[in-house]
C-alpha cells in the first residue's frame, strides 16, 4: 500500500516539475520578446518555404526564399535539382538540365 503511495506522489511530483519548467520557459520567451537583441536575432529568418506542390508520391516541387532570391527545387528520391533561381531585382538563371 505505501509503495502504490509513493510511486503515485513521486509521479506528481514528476508532472509538476515538468509543468514548472514549461511555465518557466514561456515565461522567459515573453520577457525575451520586448529585449531589442533577442528581436534582431529573430528577425534573421533568413530561408522560409513558401510553397510546395506534390509532382507524385515520390516527387514534389519546393518554392523557397532565402535572403533576397527564390529558389525552385525539385526533390525526388531523396535528390534536389535546382530548377530556378531568381533574385527580387527579376534577374533570372535559369538552371534546367535537360
Amino acid at each position: 500500500m505505501w509503495e502504490v503511495l509513493h510511486a503515485v506522489l513521486a509521479l506528481v511530483l514528476v508532472l509538476g516539475l515538468l509543468l514548472l519548467t514549461v511555465w518557466v520557459i514561456k515565461f522567459l520567451q515573453v520577457k525575451a520578446a520586448g529585449c531589442g537583441m533577442l528581436q534582431k536575432m529573430a528577425a534573421k529568418d533568413r530561408v522560409r518555404i513558401v510553397e510546395q506542390k506534390r509532382i507524385d508520391a515520390k516527387t514534389k516541387l519546393v518554392l523557397f526564399t532565402k535572403d533576397d532570391c527564390d529558389f525552385l527545387v525539385m526533390i525526388a528520391n531523396g535528390q534536389s535539382l535546382l530548377l530556378d533561381k531568381k533574385d527580387n531585382a527579376g534577374k533570372a538563371d535559369n538552371h534546367d538540365e535537360a
